[in-house]
Parts: C-alpha cells; structure tokens; sequence
C-alpha cells in the first residue's frame, strides 16, 4: 500500500477495465492504480472525501463510470470515475 503505518482494507478491479485498480484504507484514502504504469506509486490518491477508513467499494456492472465507496465514517460515496477528486 506503500503509505507507513497504513493498513489496506479492501481492493477492487474495475469490472469495466481489468488494468485498474482500486484501494482503500484505514488512513481514509481512495486510490487508483493503474497496472499498466506499474505499482510503484498511484495514479490517483483522494485523501479528502472519507473522514475514517475506506473499507467497501465496487464497481458498476451496469454503468462505466460509477464506482461506490463505503467507510468507518458512516458515508457511502457515489463517484464519476472520470474524475475522482472533490
């Protein structure tokens, strides 16, 4: 997960795109890894939408662009993959 002290909770791949790749933790954030770019880094952290843990989230089968993310702060997100930051 690479961030110290940070425990991964939940991943997910993108039903609709196999080569990306979705984590959350108990340090409250959502990221996006792309697969083809490599694992080192993500290409997308958001640290600001979840005030507790990520420990849920799921992909659409029915619509491309939705993702759902659930955490310990009681909050259920619904986003726009298409842009993923507040």
């Amino acid at each position: 997960y690479l961030d110290a002290g940070a425990k991964a909770w939940i991943t997910s791949f993108d039903c609709w795109n196999p080569n990306v790749l979705y984590s959350g933790a108990d340090d409250s954030k959502l990221k996006v890894w792309d697969l083809n770019a490599g694992i080192q880094k993500p290409v997308l952290v958001n640290s600001t939408s979840h005030s507790a843990g990520v420990c849920s989230m799921q992909t659409s089968v029915h619509e491309e662009h939705l993702l759902v993310t659930g955490s310990y702060d009681n909050c259920i997100r619904l986003w726009d993959k298409r842009n993923l930051r507040c």
